[in-house]
């Protein structure tokens, strides 16, 4: 079974249109992806295309970068302690030679605690995730490396939009989301606001997804 997406991106800004587009092939076992950088040269007859990857849900996945000619190794592994659900990731960026070791904890259907570390550049952050009746989630998490910690608050609406907030002390940035959901996509408009600027407008993106099944 073939899908496929086009994701379409304006930056208010800089007052541009990006495109995007993904093709993915699933057998139910493992899926094979390619991503076109932009799918807006398709007019006048080509496109770029930016990474092919390869994947097995929840065992590894390998990616392509096709314009950094680097490849992208990760591996998942799944298990309990102390019959808490626990996810472990490992990637390894062949090119920048940089491995990452994250992690999940699942304390209960309401609370999360995850973090990652970077062996290369010595980032790491630790997360914590509260859900209220899957509906309303609070993520507060602290950045090592930036000293800085971030707050995230989203709410899910019964129709399956999405309102979310955010601020990261590191960079002063405030940033809204709202994000509509569809069955064939979703339509999503970004706004961040710079604090640390003085007399600043906020940064405004639209972003329009479509799924297709062929």
């Amino acid at each position: 079974m073939a899908s496929a997406s086009i994701t379409t991106r304006y930056d208010a800004a800089k007052k541009k249109t990006h495109v995007a587009g993904t093709l993915a092939f699933d057998n139910s076992d493992i899926n094979l992806t390619a991503t076109v950088a932009d799918t807006s040269t398709l007019l006048s007859g080509g496109f770029n295309l930016n990474s092919i990857a390869l994947e097995k849900p929840g065992s590894f996945g390998i990616n392509f970068d096709i314009p950094d000619q680097d490849v992208r190794f990760q591996f998942m592994n799944s298990f309990k302690v102390l019959k808490k659900p626990v996810d472990l990731s490992y990637a390894h960026s062949r090119a920048y030679n940089r491995t990452a070791l994250g992690g999940r904890v699942e304390l209960d259907l309401s609370n999360t605690v995850s973090g990652k570390y970077d062996f290369g550049s010595g980032h790491s952050k630790i997360k914590y995730r509260y859900s209220h009746n899957g509906l309303t989630t609070v993520e507060p998490g602290y950045n090592f490396d930036r000293k800085g910690w971030q707050l995230a608050a989203s709410h899910k609406f019964s129709g399956g939009d999405v309102v979310k907030a955010s601020y990261k002390s590191d960079r002063k940035i405030l940033g809204v989301d709202f994000v509509k959901n569809t069955a064939d996509g979703n339509f999503k408009v970004s706004a961040s606001l710079d604090l640390a600027e003085k007399l600043t407008f906020p940064t405004v993106n639209a972003q329009s997804t479509w799924n297709f099944n062929m």
